[in-house]
């Protein structure tokens, strides 16, 4: 299993998040999003788009630039997933929250568009994971100590502005495989393309293509 592994492109670990370049299509720079995320006063910000279609991905690449890696103990990332428990998460949320908060005063009224002496960042991967009490007490919260929210949802969630809508056609498709393939002696991303068991696949799965890809590792 280790030789197969090693030899087969379609192992996990050459798609998981920050392992394939980020594609922006339509094309946009990382610099735009990141500039919107840091410049906009207090902002609530989320990647959209249905499973396994790069929310995730994007949303990598976004934390490894400069203007947000920098922040480190002002940005705090979480992630959810739907086999944890509803306590888990308000237990996961409030220590985070708790954490950027504790030391910046409440504010509201104008008081709250005055900038905070450090940006503060949320970071929640996974937002739908969590009920509607708990996304409520997370923009209550965030939005009362000007802590800024930028997650991950497969609909644009209440209070939130659209960063990015992730999709996945042809030009996606390419620019995945042709990373993943690039140092494949025996296949090309042209032949996955044409392949009929790619073509099943992507019919079945949609704009899923994380499931695609998992798929492609048996057939090949």
């Amino acid at each position: 299993m280790r030789t197969r592994d090693a030899s087969n492109p379609f192992c996990t670990r050459f798609f998981q998040p920050g392992s394939v370049p980020v594609f922006l299509h339509p094309p946009i720079t990382v610099e735009v999003l990141v500039h919107r995320i840091v410049g906009d006063a207090y902002c609530r910000f989320a990647i959209v788009g249905p499973h396994g279609s790069g929310k995730s991905t994007l949303l990598s690449h976004l934390l490894q630039h400069p203007a947000i890696s920098k922040l480190q103990g002002s940005m705090i990332q979480i992630s959810f997933h739907a086999d944890e428990t509803r306590r888990h998460r308000w237990h996961t949320l409030h220590k985070a929250l708790k954490s950027l908060t504790q030391d910046l005063p409440a504010s509201s009224g104008q008081e709250s568009r005055v900038p905070p002496v450090s940006l503060k960042l949320l970071v929640v991967d996974g937002w739908e994971q969590m009920d509607s009490v708990l996304q409520w007490f997370a923009r209550a919260r965030a939005g009362a100590r000007n802590v800024r929210i930028l997650a991950t949802y497969h609909a644009l969630p209440t209070g939130f502005d659209e960063l990015w809508r992730t999709r996945v056609d042809a030009t996606v498709e390419q620019h995945v495989l042709g990373h993943m393939l690039k140092d494949c002696r025996l296949l090309k991303a042209r032949d996955v393309l044409e392949s009929q068991a790619w073509h099943v696949s992507r019919e079945r799965h949609g704009q899923n293509l994380r499931e695609t890809l998992f798929d492609m590792y048996d057939w090949y």
